[in-house]
């Protein structure tokens, strides 16, 4: 965040001008102790151009440390994500064991799922299927990612490339079966997760086997 990178910037820059003040003090105390004039100049201020050159350094440290904050504040933003998106996963198919009953229907659904669409590529859904034709009857709940996050790639073990799909369990035995739309896509479903920046990259896999994994 800004508030962030701005107190980071302070620290770095009280902290860069402390040590480089120290630093030359020590050296003319310590490596040069026969120069008095020098020594003293040390204790009596620094100069003009010696302040410009301490804060070019400083800016400079400062631009390299706020730019590497910025790259892991990115990847820590997709970890998050896909960690969130695992646990959603997760979710649909504890839904499905528990047999939850579904908000709109009162009863208990055929499948609870998580969808993802790619034309929405900021979050995904948590969904039930009441009549058992793999058909989305409910839209449960809603979450997004983060702002710096994205969809980039739905994929399946059958086909590259997807618009969406749903991950549906099965109630009450929370078997997991893979579909675009009614079309069965395998066994197992892909989604790829990226920053919008910088390209961090991650890959949330979930298995018929009932694995779920995430990979770069």
């Amino acid at each position: 965040s800004w508030s962030g990178a701005s107190t980071l910037l302070h620290i770095v820059s009280w902290s860069g001008a402390s040590i480089a003040f120290t630093l030359y003090i020590m050296i003319c105390k310590y490596l040069m102790p026969d120069n008095k004039k020098l020594y003293k100049m040390a204790y009596s201020g620094m100069t003009m151009i010696e302040i410009v050159v301490m804060l070019g350094i400083v800016g400079l440290l400062s631009v390299i440390v706020i730019g590497g904050f910025g790259r892991t504040n990115q990847g820590t933003f997709v970890k998050r994500a896909s960690e969130q998106l695992a646990l959603g996963i997760r979710q649909a198919q504890s839904y499905s064991l528990s047999g939850k009953v579904a908000l709109l229907a009162e009863k208990t659904p055929k499948y609870w799922g998580l969808h993802v669409d790619i034309s929405d590529p900021k979050g995904y859904s948590i969904v039930s299927d009441t009549t058992g034709d793999y058909v989305i009857d409910e839209t449960y709940k809603t979450y997004s990612f983060e702002e710096v996050v994205t969809m980039s790639d739905i994929s399946s073990a059958n086909t590259t490339g997807l618009s969406h799909i749903t991950f549906f369990f099965s109630v009450p035995y929370g078997e997991l079966e893979v579909k675009n739309d009614t079309l069965d896509e395998g066994s197992w479903g892909q989604i790829t997760l990226k920053s919008k920046k910088d390209n961090f990259i991650k890959k949330i896999t979930a298995q018929i086997s009932g694995h779920v994994s995430i990979s770069n």
